[in-house]
This record gives C-alpha cells, structure tokens and sequence, in this order.
C-alpha cells in the first residue's frame, strides 16, 4: 500500500524535540497521512495525553483513510 510509505515533517513543530526517537517515525507517518495535524501553539503534544474527543477524530481519519 502505497500510503504506508508516507511521511510528514513534523520539523517545524515546536515541540519537536519531544518526540522519543521510537516514535519518530511513526508521528511522521500519521502526521503525513493526516491522522494527527497538531494542536494550537504549532505543537503535536507528544507527550501530553490525547482527550476521548482527539483519539475518536484520530479513529474516524484512519477509518475514512484505510
């Protein structure tokens, strides 16, 4: 599948740097594909821990995607 070999750059975040390195892959991929587009403040929240709210939209994009 054309679409697993998708990758974003998630450089211009600011809190890039938090991103364990295991996950960095990974952040690209889902951040490429459309999964995840940040929160405010230009950040991904690595760390931070997703709301029912922010994990069923990240759901319903896989579900529409694949």
């Amino acid at each position: 599948h054309v679409i697993l070999n998708v990758s974003g750059d998630v450089s211009t975040f600011n809190d890039v740097g938090k991103i364990s390195v295991w996950a960095t892959d990974s952040m690209s991929w889902a951040y490429g594909i459309g999964l995840v587009n940040g929160v405010s403040g230009n950040m991904l929240a690595p760390i931070n821990t997703a709301t029912r709210a922010e994990v069923a939209t990240i759901i319903m994009r896989f579900c529409k995607i694949f």
